[in-house]
């Protein structure tokens, strides 16, 4: 019979699948991956976090997650030591055999007296210190749960849960910054090329690693499990292109290109960064239409719909996503191959896969007083 790990290992490898990417995708760190298909459980916090994960990864990969919780209980089962009961046959058992076991028992009566009720007897301060070896064993324990690992940040945008201890490395213009997760309770301390830098639950820091005046990073605190000793933490390397555009309140955005038309056919329309502009479509009047997303990986989308605030949010495999637009409505997109997209009723490729896009889909109007809804490529 497959194993758990087995068949772990063999639906991700056959869908050509890294541990690497699976690790962005999900959030859950590479180790506890390796971990579940080694069924190296010990290495979890808890059993708790151990089957949150199996589901997780389980579902991620097309696995019935719950048949696969299954198969660990089961597995947890088999490790359990058989009942001295079931092992001896009680109708077999000889009278000097019954004698051994009376006097077995009565020996274990006088060893529980003389460690466990006589010390009662003496005070509490044994009893205290028990408790105490008790609590020393139990922060051993899990101290040693908590191994730190090391990250390379290679993505734009990251965002992941970490331990303290956790080292990221950040590489800026060829040279690499450590950051340190030094502690993590009601507050996230770091160390990094900037000193050491308290950052509360629900706050986010400018970096700016090599000092040159610009800020290279913003690191968010999304989620604080003292407890745990874990963090949720947000990297965002689109920091100027996203001051750009605030500080440009959102109107500095001018499309470029020349115009093309597009047919409105079943096949998607290619459409890349620094293309032609497309139309999508022409009318006697500017009318509402839609926006629908439907996401096939990770990707951090911020868009802005008429005279709206501008909103960001993160999407993952299997999501979707509608908006509805009466005008004019701006997008962007940290991974443009991640999503299948249909615009006013189109099907439109925006870029391909690992590409950022920044796009302006708008009513305008020509010379003749014809309306044209078109995707245009924006700064």
């Amino acid at each position: 019979m497959e194993s758990i790990g087995e068949k772990l290992k063999s639906a991700r490898e056959s869908r050509g699948l890294t541990v690497d990417q699976i690790a962005r995708e999900t959030n859950i760190a590479k180790r506890f991956i390796s971990a579940l298909e080694e069924e190296a459980f010990d290495v979890f916090p808890g059993e708790p976090y151990l089957l949150g994960f199996l589901r997780n990864y389980a579902d991620y990969l097309g696995l019935d997650a719950e048949e696969m919780v299954t198969l660990y209980k089961n597995f947890k089962i088999q490790e359990q030591p058989l009942p001295m009961d079931e092992l001896l046959d009680r109708k077999r058992l000889s009278p000097a055999v019954k004698r051994t076991g009376l006097w077995v028992l009565v020996a274990g009566v006088v060893v529980v007296a003389a460690f466990v009720i006589f010390p009662l007897f003496r005070g509490k301060p044994d009893a205290d210190q028990g408790q105490a070896e008790v609590k020393a064993v139990t922060k051993a324990k899990a101290e040693n749960d908590l191994v730190p690992a090391s990250y390379v940040l290679k993505d734009e945008i990251v965002e992941r849960r970490f331990q303290a201890g956790d080292i990221i490395d950040i590489n800026v213009k060829d040279a690499v910054f450590r950051i340190k997760l030094a502690s993590v309770s009601d507050k996230l301390e770091i160390d990094s090329p900037v000193g050491p830098l308290t950052i509360r639950l629900g706050e986010e820091k400018l970096l700016d690693l090599n000092n040159d005046g610009a800020p290279e990073i913003k690191l968010f605190v999304r989620d604080l499990d003292k407890k745990a000793q874990g963090a949720v933490l947000r990297f965002d390397r689109f920091l100027k292109s996203t001051q750009t555009a605030e500080a440009a309140g959102g109107e500095a955005i001018q499309p470029e290109g020349e115009v093309g038309v597009l047919a409105t056919t079943a096949e998607p329309a290619a459409l890349t960064s620094g293309t032609a502009n497309l139309v999508l479509k022409e009318a006697a009047t500017a009318e509402p239409f839609s926006v629908n997303l439907v996401f096939k990986s990770y990707c951090l989308l911020r868009y802005k719909a008429d005279n709206e605030q501008r909103v960001e949010r993160y999407f993952h495999k299997g999501e979707t996503f509608r908006l509805d637009v009466n005008r004019e409505v701006r997008l962007w997109a940290s991974n443009a191959g991640s999503f299948n997209a249909k615009i006013g009723g189109v099907d439109v490729e925006l870029g391909r896969s690992g590409e950022v896009i920044s796009k302006l889909v708008s009513w305008t109007r020509d010379p003749a007083g014809t309306y044209k809804l078109q995707i245009a490529h924006v700064k």
